[in-house]
């Protein structure tokens, strides 16, 4: 609206400036039209209508135009000084309004900011407060989660150890016990020699089911691996202690023998971190007991061990060795591996292997 009216205010001086232009050439041209001429010819017309021509000298003229010049000069300086004023006016007007519209823009963007930072404040506050209540409940979910994730393995380990509870193993047994092309059952000929030089005298390698020594063992020499009947299991346990020393006192051998339970890859490596743990004074003994893991703590309070949570737990600082991908590898392994003859000893394998899918694909889908 500022720029119309400065616009029109232009125009009008404009104006102004070409009238008083066009005044002075006129006056230009009537000076030099008396200049050329002495007199000039005036025509009036009288009472009875009649032309009448007079002359007049030039000095008359220029005096009498000389007049009129100066009453238009100042026709026209009145009008200039009026038009200057009412330009300055209107040009006072158009910046006070210019200042006003100014400090509402101002007053109007401060306002605005006000509201923005308002809004943002708000904004964030809400925010928070719905991330943090987001994130009670995703940590709840979780627990909720890893807690039914830990007692599916729990299962899962405890159903592959049940079907070891017929197995037991040897350590300690000469690598020059072998079977040969002549004789291949010297291995369980010898094992069952040794059981009745410790005090069962009754028996016979009808006892043994399978025997084999364990392909991927590090220790020298490997375990042999026997799976027996049931009451021939009871047997052995009765005779541990005694069976320590048999293959020194009978058999000439060099090292002591040891009957340990055959336990599944992971009950290993828990029965391993738990060694440790005594190694390190954290627990003041650690065994198992009818294929379960136990620990007493230092305040002689024995507790029972089924999975790496339970360690934890009760240790948090500590730095166990864990890893149930290298658990599920190494089960994998030993049933592609056909010298071991796995389902030999676990008749019950593929019913296991079903059941643990059937678990992943339970939390595959949570």
């Amino acid at each position: 609206m500022a720029t119309k009216q400065i616009t029109i205010l232009k125009e009008h001086v404009d104006k102004v400036e070409t009238q008083i232009g066009t005044s002075l050439k006129s006056i230009q041209e009537r000076l030099t039209v008396i200049e050329t001429s002495g007199f000039s010819e005036l025509e009036s017309t009288d009472e009875d209508g009649r032309t009448i021509t007079s002359k007049v000298d030039k000095f008359d003229l220029i005096s009498q135009s000389l007049i009129n010049i100066s009453v238009r000069l100042e026709q026209i300086e009145k009008s200039s000084c009026n038009h200057s004023t009412d330009i300055g006016s209107e040009k006072d007007e158009i910046l006070a309004k210019i200042e006003a519209m100014g400090n509402e823009i101002a007053l109007a963007n401060d306002k605005l900011t006000e509201s923005i930072k308002n809004d943002i404040s708000h904004i964030k506050t809400v925010v928070i407060e719905k991330l943090k209540v987001e994130n009670t409940n995703i940590k709840s979910r979780i627990a909720v989660f890893e807690n039914r994730m830990v007692e599916a393995e729990r299962h899962m380990y405890k159903m592959d150890q049940h079907g070891r509870k017929v197995n037991f193993e040897i350590n300690g047994l000469p690598d020059n016990v072998v079977n040969t092309k002549e004789n291949k059952n010297i291995l369980k000929e010898t094992v069952v020699k040794l059981f009745q030089h410790s005090g069962i005298a009754d028996a016979s390698t009808a006892d043994i089911e399978v025997i084999h020594r364990l392909p991927y063992s590090k220790s020298v020499p490997k375990p042999v691996i026997i799976k027996a009947r049931r009451d021939f299991i009871e047997k052995v346990v009765a005779v541990k202690k005694d069976f320590i020393n048999v293959g020194i006192n009978h058999m000439a051998y060099t090292n002591k023998l040891y009957i340990n339970d055959n336990l599944c890859p992971y009950y290993n490596k828990l029965a391993y971190n738990c060694r440790q743990l005594k190694k390190d004074g954290q627990i003041s003994d650690t065994w198992f007991s009818n294929y379960t893991l136990k620990i007493k703590t230092l305040d002689e309070e024995i507790k029972t061990i089924t999975h790496e949570y339970d360690l934890v737990k009760l240790f948090p600082d500590f730095q166990f060795s864990f890893d149930t991908a290298i658990y599920l590898i190494k089960t994998n392994s030993l049933l592609r591996d056909s010298r071991f003859k796995i389902q030999e000893f676990f008749p019950h394998k593929t019913k296991l292997e079903n059941k643990l899918n059937n678990t992943i694909l339970i939390f595959n889908n949570i």
